[in-house]
This record gives structure tokens, C-alpha cells and sequence, in this order.
């Protein structure tokens, strides 16, 4: 009301719901009181519920007038877990031009607060206090990224007067009772002090009585806040941090990923030398270092680290690390220019190393990579062999990149919007635009690539229905700025697969990478499901992102006939009323399929062998059982049994003599043996 006159007044009310500021709220409930216009001034209370439901309040009393803002803090109330913080009075804030000035501002819960008061300037003098007595780091486990134990009690101050140009900031921090990731630490004491462009600090972290992390020393640095910063900072750093044995526990803080961090930390490390161009000398070591690594499902042991600091370089002189069994060893040097990396020479070495152990990969690598080049152009170039590796992939990973947005799926404002974008996705699609390529990071775009990759015998992929035993071996290739590029192929081994029901041999099987910008190899897979009377193959061609399939038999039948077949056991000019019976056991046949392969595996871990198959045929007497396992790199040893009242039993020796020769020796109950030779050229 009044609108126009010296003394408008009126009321605001708002509520905002699922609001996101840092940290989600629930609900902020907003009562606004406005009274004049010179001064203008502004009653709000603030009421705000956060997704734990807990309930924060602020009422204040805001007066605007030109080059002057009063803040009269009334009520200010934190819930939070351990307890609720108040302001036992109002305070005041003042600011007027460039300086803010608090009036004994104070927040408490039981024996613990947290003070302010003084004078703060962005231009010319100012004298504040700010003091932390016996806070509890307790009250910050909501705010801290991951669910990482930390307790302990802080008490700091710290004192800001001189000038915005040359301020002068005197402070001190103890702590006491800390723990944190599990490793608790005695206490840690901490002076700092900075006056005329240099800071001096003192800092003793204690975890016990005999190990320690100390800081002494000073550093020239410029510290001012009033805009007019020195052309140059001068002045002679000395610095020094020693630790004896100190806890990695800590840096479970530092990513949610990586959990469970041990092992200790010692250092002997000198900052010397003028501001422009100080020389860093002195040696850090990692002892007994373990962490798990959650997304990869790994556990890293046995971590050991030993690096060298050097004027101009950081030199990797010990790099250890186990994972299940395998082991990762590293050394190099980091050349430094003003504390960033400017060249690389790292080399790794890798010895049936698993880099990944979850339900949906396992895999191991040995070899050796060598990084050269900068941190803005890597290079990296080796030769890796993957090992004890079964995968059960999602085949869209095959094609290049992520997947294309669904052009059917569009975020919209109004109808409008929505009638607008359509259209534009129906012109695009008429005129065959393309899909914009996913955006690439500056790192990978930057990266050269020299990488051979090779798949021995062993090397399990487990669908749904089926599991295929691959070999082959992988290029990969990219020159900076460029697209990546596969050549090489994969072949399988041996393999089985349910289509329609039925169980196909895998007969052979290629994948095929040929280079190009693209990764979309072609494939050419061949199963054969044999019947009394047919041989029937499935060939799977084409490529990747455009895969075929095709039905043959011996003899020679139409494809309608072929899927009859399989599906009733008789060509479709056969079929009668009654294959519906027969179409619903087939069916629960190929379900039950589905369930086969992670079973299969899982019985396989158990009693040690690499495969292990169930083969349901017409009936009990035409089903089996076969298991494998290599007994060296190269032997390949296989035993089947029928389920059938016989119980013909067969085993088999496969032995690959090269590249291009493999042995096979065949014994079964029924006293037949044979030797087979085969020799097989690619071209």
C-alpha cells in the first residue's frame, strides 16, 4: 500500500520447495515486512527444512539506506545432528562503503561457539576477532562429501588488523582427540603469522608420541585484499616438513571412490631459494600402503612409493603395488618448471596385475607401458596381455562413444517448445544430419596412443545365454587431436549359445577391427545345432552397429523351414495342432537357458575348472555335462559326460603346438580314441 510515497508498506510471503544451495532443502518459508523508503527497511523471518527434516530459523531486520546497510540479527537457530546453534543476542552488522563492521556477533551450543567482532575493510584499517572455542568436527560430517568418521575438538583464533594493501593476521589452532577414517591422532598444534609479504608457520601434528608431521618455517607470499597487488614478490623462502611414519587414513576424506586407505607416510622435504624461483629438495615415502578402490571392486595391498625431489624434477625412484596376487612396479622422472609438470618419463611394468573385479568384469593385464611427451600432450605406448579375464559386457560398447541422445526425448518449457523442437528433429532426420559426437576431455583429445593388446586362449565373455572363449590380438592407435583407431581381430576359441531354445557349438567366429575413425568392427560368427536329420548354422554378420542373421542348414532348407526346425524339430510343411504343445516346452527350455550362465560360472569357481557346461538335448539321454580347465597356457584339458542311463563319458587333450598348429587327442568310455592334427591359415 502507499505506493509512491515516502512511507510504502506491505507484506511478502513465499514458499520455496526443493531448493538446492549447496545442500538440498526441503521447504524455505519466507515472511517479508517492508515499512518507508528512506530509510528502507525489511523484517524477514526465515524458516527452512532440510531433507533430514531438520528446521533452521533466521529473523533479521534489514535498513537500506544509500552507502550504508544495517543487518540486525535477532534469531538465528542451526539444527543440527549433535544439537541446536543459537545466537544468545542479536547482533549487528554494519556496512558502509568498503568496511563491515560486527557488533559481538555469537553462535553457541552448550561449551562450544563460534565469535566474531571488529572491524573488516576492503579499503584502508580495520582490527577483527574471530575465535572457535571447543568445536566439535562431529558438526561437520553432514556437510563432508563421504560418510568418513571424523571426530576431535577445535579451538582457534585468529586476529586482522593493519590495511587491506598490507594486512597483518595473527592466528593460532589446537585440536585435540581427533580421529578420523578410524586412526585416531593425539593432537595437533598450529601458528601462522604473516606480516610484510611473508607468512611464517609452525605446525606439530602428533598421531602418537613417536610419530609426528612438523611444518616450520616462512614463505614469501601476498596476502592483501585491496586490489593494488605488487608488481613482484620478493624475499627468501625457508621451509621445512618432516614426518617420521605418519597415518594415510585421512585421505579416505578425499574421494568417496576410494575407501579403507592405510599405511604411513613419511617425509623430508626443503622449500629454499628466492619467491620467483625456489628450489623444493628432499624424499616422501609410502610404506605398507593398502586401499580399496570401490567402482573397480579392487583391493590394493603391499603399496610402496618412493619419490625424489630434485631442483627442476621429481624422480619415481620405487612404485609397488599388489592386487589380487598380481603386481605393478613404476619408476621415472617428473621434470618441473615453477612447481607444473612440463615432461614426462614414467615406465610401468605390469605382472598379472587385475585392474578391475566386479560382477560384470574381471580381468587382469602384464607388460609394460612407457608415458613421455607433457601433461598438455601425453604419450603412451607398450604391450599388454590380458589375463584370468571374463567378461559379461553390454554390447552397446562396442560402438564408438556413448550412445546418441534419443532425438524422441526432449526437456520442455511449454507445449510450444515441444511443438518447435519436434519439428526441428523431423527436418533433421528428413535431411540426414548427423548426431553431434560427444564432447571429448582436453586430456584425451591431447593423448597419443601406441598400444598393442593381446587376448590369449582363457579369455571368457558370458551373455546371458551363452559363454564364448576368445583369442586374438588389438592395436590401438591416436595421434593428438585425432580419433582413435582399432585393427586387429578376435577370434573365438570354442563357445556355446541358445537361439530359439536350442544350444549352438560355437564353429568359428571372428571379430574384426580395420582402423578408421569409427570403431565398428565387423563380425563373422558361425553355431551349429545339430539334429538327427539337419545341421543347422547361425551366422551372424555385418557390423557391430549393424549386425545380420542368418539361418542355413545341411541340407539345404528356406529359412521359414529352418526356424521350424528349431523351434517344433520338422520343417514347417510338417507342422500339426499339436506343436503348441511342444512350443510351450520349448520355450521354457530357452528360458531356463538364461539362467544357465551365471550358474555355470559360479559352480566352475567352486571346483576349479576354466568351463563347465550343461547341454539339455531331447531328452535325459542325448543331455550332458563337460567341464575344462588349462592346464598350462597352451593345454587345454576336457571331460563330458551323457546324463542317460549309458553315461558315456569322453575326454579330450587340445595342446597348440604355434600360431597355426594345434593338437587333439580324444578317449571315451566306449574304447574309441583318435588323434587329430589341425593346421589353420587366415587370410
Amino acid at each position: 500500500t502507499d505506493v509512491g510515497s515516502s512511507q510504502p508498506r506491505g507484506q511478502v510471503t513465499a514458499t520455496l520447495n526443493r531448493l538446492d544451495a549447496g545442500m538440498r532443502l526441503r521447504t524455505v518459508e519466507a515472511a517479508l515486512t517492508l515499512t518507508g523508503m528512506a530509510p528502507a527497511e525489511v523484517h524477514a523471518n526465515f524458516t527452512v527444512r532440510d531433507d533430514a527434516l531438520r528446521t533452521h530459523q533466521l529473523k533479521t531486520l534489514v535498513r537500506y539506506q544509500p552507502e550504508r546497510l544495517e543487518a540486525r540479527v535477532e534469531e538465528l537457530a542451526l539444527q543440527l545432528p549433535t544439537g541446536t546453534w543459537h545466537t544468545p543476542k542479536s547482533t549487528q552488522f554494519v556496512l558502509q562503503g568498503r568496511t563491515l563492521t560486527i557488533d559481538d556477533f555469537q553462535l553457541q551450543r552448550a561449551d562450544q561457539s563460534v565469535s566474531a567482532t571488529g572491524v573488516f575493510a576492503w579499503q584502508g584499517a580495520q582490527d577483527l576477532h574471530v575465535q572457535v572455542h571447543h568445536f566439535s568436527l562431529a558438526e561437520l560430517r553432514p556437510f563432508l562429501r563421504t560418510n568418513t568418521e571424523v571426530s576431535g575438538y577445535v579451538t582457534a583464533e585468529a586476529q586482522v588488523q593493519g590495511t587491506a594493501a598490507a594486512p597483518q593476521i595473527e592466528a593460532t589452532l589446537t585440536a585435540d582427540t581427533l580421529t578420523v577414517a578410524g586412526q585416531s591422532y593425539a593432537g595437533l598444534v598450529a601458528q601462522g603469522a604473516y606480516r610484510q609479504e611473508r607468512f611464517n608457520l609452525d605446525l606439530r601434528l602428533r598421531q602418537d608420541a613417536i610419530h609426528t608431521l612438523t611444518v616450520e618455517g616462512g614463505v614469501p607470499v601476498y596476502l592483501g585484499w585491496a586490489g593494488e597487488r605488487p608488481p613482484a614478490v620478493l624475499g627468501e623462502a625457508d621451509l621445512r616438513m618432516r614426518s617420521d611414519g605418519l597415518s594415510l587414513a585421512f585421505l579416505s576424506l578425499l574421494r568417496k571412490e576410494i575407501q579403507e586407505v592405510q599405511g604411513t607416510l613419511s617425509m623430508d622435504v626443503q622449500v629454499r631459494g628466492p619467491a620467483l624461483a625456489p628450489i623444493t629438495t628432499g624424499e616422501i615415502r609410502v610404506q605398507q600402503g593398502q586401499a580399496r578402490v570401490v567402482p573397480l571392486g579392487l583391493s590394493l595391498t603391499g603399496i610402496e612409493l618412493q619419490l625424489g625431489l630434485d631442483p627442476g624434477a621429481l624422480r619415481v625412484t620405487q612404485f609397488v603395488v599388489h592386487s589380487k596376487g598380481g603386481q605393478l612396479t613404476g619408476t621415472g622422472t617428473l621434470a618441473l618448471q615453477q612447481y607444473a609438470l612440463t615432461a614426462l618419463d614414467v615406465t610401468l611394468d605390469a605382472d598379472n596385475f587385475h585392474v578391475i573385479h566386479t560382477r560384470q568384469y574381471t580381468a587382469a593385464v602384464s607388460g609394460q607401458l612407457v608415458c613421455s611427451g607433457s601433461p598438455q600432450a601425453p604419450f603412451l605406448r607398450g604391450a599388454l596381455t590380458v589375463k584370468d579375464t571374463i567378461l559379461r559386457p553390454d554390447l552397446s560398447l562396442l560402438k564408438s562413444g556413448p550412445a546418441a541422445p534419443d532425438p524422441t526425448i526432449v526437456v520442455i518449457q511449454s507445449p510450444q517448445e515441444l511443438a518447435a523442437q519436434a519439428q526441428q528433429a523431423k527436418q533433421a532426420q528428413e535431411q540426414g544430419a548427423d548426431s553431434p559426437s560427444p564432447q571429448q576431455s582436453d586430456f584425451y583429445r591431447q593423448l597419443g596412443l601406441e598400444l598393442t593388446v593381446t587376448v590369449p586362449r582363457n579369455t571368457w565373455v558370458h551373455l546371458d545365454a551363452g559363454s564364448v572363449e576368445l583369442m586374438g590380438q588389438i592395436e590401438a592407435r591416436k595421434s593428438p587431436a585425432e580419433d582413435l583407431s582399432l585393427t586387429g581381430r578376435i577370434e573365438t576359441v570354442r563357445g556355446w549359445y541358445t537361439f530359439q531354445g536350442r544350444k549352438f557349438e560355437v564353429e568359428t567366429g571372428q571379430i574384426i577391427f580395420t582402423g578408421g575413425s569409427t570403431i565398428d568392427p565387423s563380425l563373422d560368427v558361425v553355431a551349429r545345432y545339430t539334429l538327427p536329420k539337419y545341421k543347422v548354422d547361425v551366422v551372424v554378420s555385418g557390423t557391430a552397429s549393424a549386425p545380420t542373421l542368418t539361418l542355413r542348414s545341411e541340407p539345404q532348407l528356406e529359412q521359414a523351414d529352418i526356424l521350424s526346425l528349431l523351434l517344433f524339430g520338422k520343417p514347417a510343411s510338417a507342422l500339426n495342432q499339436g506343436e503348441a504343445i511342444s512350443l510351450q516346452s520349448q520355450a521354457l527350455q530357452m528360458a531356463a537357458s538364461y539362467v544357465a550362465s551365471d550358474l555355470q560360472q559360479s559352480v566352475a569357481q567352486h571346483i576349479g575348472v576354466d568351463s563347465l557346461q550343461l547341454g539339455v538335448g531331447e531328452g535325459l539321454s542325448q543331455s550332458h555335462i563337460s567341464a575344462g580347465k588349462y592346464v598350462t597356457k597352451d593345454m587345454f584339458v576336457s571331460t563330458s559326460q551323457n546324463l542317460g542311463k549309458k553315461q558315456d563319458r569322453e575326454v579330450s587333450i587340445e595342446y597348440q603346438l604355434g600360431t597355426n598348429w594345434q593338437l587333439k587327442a580324444t578317449t571315451t568310455s566306449r574304447g574309441n580314441n583318435g588323434i587329430d592334427l589341425m593346421w589353420g591359415k587366415q587370410y
